[in-house]
């Protein structure tokens, strides 16, 4: 089962770690905001994109996902679907861009 991890672990986890982010909503929640380096695969297409670039996800020290805090059954099954999937260095990220950004953190938007 994947690790929850606090805003706090992954602010430091982006710094000293080459993360791989991954917010699991809704496209259009996540061209509205989304944490800094996060890429959007949308639950429904994760195994498929997560099978396909698999060596490029391995190369990483670690994949951790997101959705909003109300939707935190989603980023635990987006945390299974990868350890299905043979990923073994997943996190859940507790409570999403709104923890991120309830930290003080900034969000980035799309162009």
């Amino acid at each position: 089962m994947a690790r929850l991890i606090a805003s706090t672990e992954l602010k430091d986890r982006m710094a000293t770690q080459d993360v791989l982010l991954v917010d699991v909503g809704a496209p259009t929640l996540f061209e509205g905001s989304h944490l800094p380096g996060a890429i959007n695969i949308p639950i429904d297409q994760l195994q498929t994109v997560a099978i396909e670039k698999k060596t490029q996800f391995l190369r990483r020290d670690i994949i951790i996902v997101y959705g909003e805090k109300e939707e935190l059954s989603l980023s635990d099954e987006a945390s299974a679907i990868l350890e299905q999937c043979g990923f073994d260095r997943v996190g859940n990220f507790f409570g999403g861009r709104s923890a991120w950004f309830n930290a003080g953190y900034r969000l980035e938007q799309q162009p």
